[in-house]
């Protein structure tokens, strides 16, 4: 494998200039289809009269069930409404990058996988966010956050289990070497090991490489997927075992999730205090009329439009750790280097975006600000 594999990787300059043009169509697809469609779309579906339209049709239909009722008209058109943006940036532009390896049919099949999800978990929560509105109109906003972090711990039980063998192939991790070197780091580290390593497939679909963190407890697993295991050498894959390892000694999945939780229930504060007022002058009297509902998603929206630079700054915070976990244990700063290379090299990653686009969009340190804590780390132990 290593002889197939050139190490230490140096830069491609082709891919190096691809890359920022793809990472700026890349930030130009997630502002279209995160925020300009669905804030413009709640926009119009309340001050057109759609809402009330909509509400009058699902009252018709049946009082009792008018509430999912309204959600699936609501949030049924706005998943329409971006599945062709969907298809162009996530078909057509990654096929255009060389990227993506999926046919059209696995790729609308992939889709309608996630929007269906993506539907089922806003309707459920919509139905469970309109009885506490109903029944806890004063203070629903500690309720909601409650009831949002179980939501995410469910889902973060679940997503080892149950998601990713619904999204990928998978297989168990097989090298049993590397395994028990895991083992090794976690018992150094006073921690349990990761007894699950999933090996996803993702070379049916993409070229793209990745591995993570996920689960709690029983289902804490590790995943990676085989598009790294195939193309990096044995030093990168251990410094990226490391990497992960350093999520799971410092407790990183839980942590996050409790930041999202506390954003969350700030996002919720806020929108109590002015729905209302908004509401009202657009003729809506009550947080139990239904049409509230696409004022709420514009608002939450927005708001976490606000707080992104700050959950966004922990994750990078926690990602340079976890950094810092893989040199001090694996003690291979070049092969970190080599593999931070390799890895923005396939992904067209920008190495060094604007401090202002790493602010607001980048979860991970830029890959150059990664390499330069490398060679700090090196350059003091010379």
């Amino acid at each position: 494998m290593e002889e197939r594999i050139r190490f230490p990787y140096e830069y491609d300059p082709v891919k190096r200039k691809l890359a920022k043009i793809y990472t700026k169509q890349k930030i130009i697809q997630a502002s279209i289809i995160s925020v300009i469609i669905p804030l413009a779309f709640f926009s119009i579906f309340v001050l057109t009269g759609m809402s009330e339209v909509t509400r009058s049709f699902s009252t018709y239909l049946s009082q009792s069930w008018d509430v999912p009722i309204y959600l699936s008209i609501l949030f049924g058109l706005l998943l329409l409404i971006i599945t062709p943006f969907s298809f162009y940036f996530g078909y057509v532009f990654e096929k255009k990058y060389g990227l993506s390896k999926q046919t059209v049919v696995a790729w609308f099949t992939d889709h309608l996988k996630i929007e269906g999800l993506l539907f089922l978990v806003l309707i459920l929560g919509g139905v469970g966010l309109h009885f506490i509105w109903d029944s806890f109109p004063s203070y629903w906003w500690i309720i909601a956050s409650v009831c949002f972090f179980g939501i995410l711990l469910f889902i973060g039980t679940i997503f080892p289990i149950l998601l990713i063998p619904f999204l990928w192939k998978t297989e168990d991790f097989k090298d049993e070497a590397r395994k028990r070197k895991l083992a090794d780091i976690a018992k150094k580290s006073g921690i349990g090991a990761v007894d699950k390593i999933i090996v996803v497939k993702e070379s049916e679909k993409s070229k793209k490489v990745n591995a993570g963190l996920m689960g709690f407890g029983k289902t804490r697993s590790m995943f990676i997927f085989d598009n790294l295991l195939n193309k990096f050498p044995p030093k990168e894959i251990d410094v990226i075992f490391a990497h992960e390892m350093g999520h799971h000694v410092k407790n990183d999945v839980i942590k996050g999730m409790a930041l999202s939780s506390l954003l969350t229930f700030s996002t919720f504060f806020v929108i109590a205090i002015v729905i209302m007022p908004i509401a009202s002058s657009v003729g809506i009297q009550s947080l139990s009329d239904i049409t509230i509902f696409p004022l709420f998603a514009a608002l939450f929206i927005a708001i976490q439009i606000g707080i992104r630079p700050i959950k966004l700054a922990y994750s990078r915070k926690r990602e340079r750790l976890a950094d810092q976990f893989a040199l001090d244990t694996i003690r291979d700063p070049e092969a970190q280097i080599s593999a931070f290379k390799r890895l923005a090299d396939i992904d067209l990653a920008d190495d060094s975006p604007h401090s202002s686009v790493e602010a607001w969009l980048f979860s991970h340190p830029s890959i150059n600000r990664r390499i330069r804590h490398c060679e700090s780390w090196k350059a003091k132990r010379d």
